[in-house]
């Protein structure tokens, strides 16, 4: 199943690492580079450094195609947005 993480703080890397230790393809995105930088270097390449708010870069990340979009980011707002 792929499944498209919206956020890397706490929650997202957890989830993020707890599914890819299940065999998931996922893809997790983090707007804020230098907390991208520290995740990717954990998580490897499914960590992408760009804004979930902007339709452009969800569809960049395979929003389209996604069984599951989690919104996990620390505002309520940007995670509304992302569901919309």
């Amino acid at each position: 199943m792929f499944v498209l993480v919206v956020g890397g703080g706490k929650v997202g890397y957890y989830l993020t690492k707890e599914l890819m230790a299940e065999g998931h393809e996922l893809v997790l995105m983090e707007k804020d580079p230098r907390s991208a930088e520290r995740t990717r270097d954990d998580l490897g390449a499914v960590v992408v450094n760009r804004d979930g708010c902007e339709g452009t870069h969800l569809a960049e990340a395979g929003a389209n195609r996604a069984s599951i979009v989690a919104a996990v980011t620390g505002d309520d707002a940007d995670n509304l947005v992302v569901c919309q």
